[in-house]
């Protein structure tokens, strides 16, 4: 949409989202963390925890949930508080390109004092010492199936040491990795499932997005087509804006005017969560969005129960009563 197009459509409905208060602008922007405040009290806990910065007993969370559920933006929260706390940060990143590289992950954590000829146990040696020896550290771990051995081996052992804290993050369908495995299991980080946001969390968000509440019905609505997933919330709503299709009502609550098409984004996003199932599991979520509502006696008869118990354990839905006969 041009920008003389934009304004004489605001010009013309002043009431829709795109004319008021810089819509496009707020909605692209920062938004508010919302329905998370559990785990922010639960991590500031164990910073003020003194075992934490006197003992080498590990303390950390690893945030798991699919994608676009606000894993990565809890994380910078805790670290935000952790640092305003007098704790020193890190972050480090995963990903699929560097995960074959040697500290790919973790090159802006390696001190600059190390030789071009170091082995990796030297590197990690010199690293650790060079993290740990200044005092406390909170350091965050996106992605962390995604890091490469030696980024993951140094990860270890920093979680294990005196006045380290740390924060991971990862996909639900990949929390199966070796070192988030291993470091739940030692009692190093207390996992944390991350589901969607629930009505009240949801209605929340969206106000404080908007300027104003929706109406009962539209609420209702997004709420049960986006699973309480902030991204999800953010694309239908920065559409429906885009299409002008989202308007304020006399009575000062939002409304969309028609249906809201998914954004390319969303769509890149489901793609991504869907080419991870198997066949047998692709054409369960298909007849499932294509016939819902559907009863659990009903997807038994469809030989269908084995497929939808993955589904479930992926988080790709939620459970819905038996139809009524």
């Amino acid at each position: 949409m041009g920008e003389a197009h934009r304004r004489r459509v605001d010009s013309a409905f002043p009431r829709l989202y795109s004319g008021v208060m810089g819509g496009f602008d707020r909605l692209g922007g920062s938004w508010a963390l919302a329905g998370r405040t559990a785990i922010l009290d639960r991590f500031v806990a164990m910073l003020s925890d003194p075992l934490v910065a006197t003992t080498a007993t590990p303390v950390g969370i690893a945030l798991v949930g699919p994608a676009g559920v606000g894993k990565t933006r809890v994380a910078a929260e805790c670290l935000a508080r952790a640092a305003a706390d007098g704790w020193r940060t890190a972050r480090i990143v995963g990903s699929s390109t560097a995960s074959s590289i040697p500290f790919g992950a973790a090159v802006p954590l390696l001190p600059v004092t190390g030789s071009a000829d170091d082995d990796v146990a030297t590197t990690i040696r010199l690293a650790h010492h060079a993290l740990t020896e200044p005092g406390r550290l909170c350091m965050s771990v996106d992605d962390v199936d995604l890091l490469d051995d030696a980024s993951s081996t140094l990860v270890q052992q920093l979680a294990a040491s005196v006045g380290v804290t740390i924060i991971l993050t990862a996909r639900s369908e990949r929390a199966s990795s070796g070192l988030l495995t291993a470091l739940w299991r030692d009692g190093a980080v207390a996992r944390i499932d991350m589901d969607g946001l629930d009505r009240a969390e949801h209605d929340a968000l969206v106000e404080s997005a908007l300027g104003a509440p929706m109406d009962a019905a539209a609420a209702q609505w997004l709420h049960e087509v986006s699973g309480g997933n902030p991204l999800f919330i953010r694309e239908l709503l920065m559409s429906a804006a885009e299409d002008n299709a989202l308007m304020q009502g006399d009575s000062g609550t939002w409304r969309f005017t028609r249906p809201v098409r998914a954004s390319s984004r969303l769509a890149e996003v489901v793609a991504t969560r869907i080419g991870s199932l198997d066949d047998e599991e692709r054409n369960c979520l298909e007849s499932i969005a294509v016939a819902e509502p559907l009863g659990l006696d009903v997807i038994e008869m469809m030989g269908l129960g084995v497929a939808v118990s993955r589904l479930e354990r992926r988080r790709n839905r939620r459970d819905r009563p038996s139809a009524q006969r």
